[in-house]
């Protein structure tokens, strides 16, 4: 009788190590860039929440300084970083702030007195609708509209709903953004400035006004119009006369 040859199995022929390394390998590169998009994104949203908090304590630095109105909240003071050094000695943020993502630079806009985020020194949208003015005021707008056309009625006029109604994180509008808190409200959209700050716009007729932070101004879907304090002929400006006086 012949004895049957015994075939070890308990191992991995240099064949199935091969396969396996290259399997792994291929697994490996499909996975770093999607894990590199992810820290990337990750960095960029700590970058994003930490120029609102500088946007915000500056305005808190502003307020408690009483800035002369006209003037730079950082007059005589000329690079960024001595400017961020000045919040961090006056106690309006713990640490200096520096930039994760890549390229990333923070910068301090004199004319618009507020700080913005670039990347390759491209200016980076802080919200949803953009970061000046008129972008975040006709995003809403925009908002505001489609909404009515796709449901045949307004959003609501109170509390959170006024946002969330028409797909808007509210948690993303509770401070104040460019020095405007911006407040959709059925076919409105009011807009009230930031504490320290009180802007002027033209009425249509000429006169100027002056607008307190208990007082808005108004966008009415219904006219395509914008008015000082309330929604009626008298009252409609122009809004591209509207000026930010810290």
């Amino acid at each position: 009788m012949f004895k049957k040859s015994i075939i070890n199995r308990n191992g991995f022929s240099l064949i199935e190590l091969s396969i396996v390394i290259v399997v792994i390998g291929i697994l490996v590169l499909i996975a770093i860039p999607k894990i590199t998009g992810a820290v990337e994104k990750a960095r960029l949203a700590t970058d994003k929440a930490n120029v609102r908090i500088l946007n915000g304590a500056t305005s808190a630095y502003r307020i408690e300084n009483h800035t002369v109105s006209g003037e730079d909240v950082f007059l005589g003071i000329t690079t960024d970083d001595d400017r961020i050094q000045e919040l961090v000695d006056s106690s309006y943020i713990r640490e200096a702030v520096v930039t994760k993502s890549t390229d990333a630079e923070i910068m301090w806009n004199i004319n618009q007195q507020i700080w913005y985020l670039f990347i390759d020194s491209e200016p980076v949208m802080l919200t949803q609708f953009g970061n000046t003015f008129m972008e975040v005021a006709q995003g809403f707008i925009d908002t505001i509209i489609e909404h009515y056309e796709e449901s045949g009625s307004y959003g609501r006029t109170w509390g959170d709903y006024r946002y969330s109604d028409l797909g808007i994180d509210p948690e993303d509008w509770e401070e104040a953004f460019s020095h405007y808190v911006f407040r959709p409200s059925g076919s409105d959209l009011l807009v009230t400035p930031e504490e320290g700050f009180t802007p002027t716009i033209e009425l249509v007729t000429g006169e100027i006004k002056t607008v307190y932070n208990n007082y808005n101004i108004i966008y009415d879907v219904d006219t395509g119009k914008w008015y000082y304090h309330s929604v009626s002929p008298e009252n409609e400006v122009d809004i591209d006369t509207l000026q930010l006086v810290p």
